[in-house]
């Protein structure tokens, strides 16, 4: 919030001319690999065991926060076009950047702070999230039951997040940022299209009487 409102402060209209500089094909190639940053509102499916009114709790996390994530995504987007013309935003540090050239070069630490605290939550949520899954699929036998393992006290996956944790640290130590942006996209566009697929399957068809 603090971004948007003392963006705004600085914005200027005629910055925002020339909506599409590089036309659709820029559009869709950049809503591609943005797309990782909406990755992991599905993992508050995985908590339902872990929530004391799943039935309710579970719904209004998932619309909620796609809602939010997704107004706050497009404000972010307004202010750093209103802030500067796209040609002159930096693609490593855009809003840090920015504030620097309007003179509000105390800000670019309190974005680089919340740049921080950011990834850890992103981290801590894709870690929550996939140990889940892991110790979900152990409990159907197509990974070792040991997966499986819950805290007799705190209730969580033991060993499903280390391994989750020690598998993610190796990828993302010898592999490019830009690789895994692009692979974590693709993948999750294409794991969405097959529960969408396998919801419709569910839907229409029955074992043993559709053909």
């Amino acid at each position: 919030m603090f971004i948007i409102i003392a963006g705004l402060t600085k914005a200027e209209a005629e910055n925002y001319s020339n909506f599409t500089p590089f036309g659709s094909r820029g559009i869709f190639q950049s809503a591609a690999v943005l797309f990782f940053a909406y990755v992991g509102f599905d993992a508050v499916s995985t908590m339902a065991e872990e929530t004391k009114n799943p039935g309710k709790d579970i719904p209004i996390g998932l619309i909620g926060s796609m809602t939010l994530t997704t107004f706050i995504y497009c404000m972010m987007g307004v202010t750093i076009c209103l802030m500067q013309k796209y040609s002159n935003v930096d693609e490593n540090a855009a809003f840090s950047v920015a504030f620097e050239a309007v003179g509000m070069k105390w800000a670019k630490y309190i974005v680089a702070f919340g740049a921080l605290k950011g990834m850890t939550s992103v981290l801590l949520v894709g870690a929550v999230g996939q140990a889940r899954y892991l110790t979900h699929i152990a409990r159907t036998h197509l990974l070792p039951s040991w997966l499986a393992r819950v805290n007799e006290k705190t209730k969580t996956p033991i060993n499903a997040t280390l391994v989750m944790f020690v598998a993610t640290a190796i990828v993302a130590f010898f592999t490019s940022l830009d690789v895994l942006a692009n692979l974590l996209s693709i993948s999750t566009l294409f794991l969405f299209s097959l529960v969408a697929i396998a919801l419709l399957v569910r839907r229409y068809c029955v074992r043993g009487v559709t053909s």
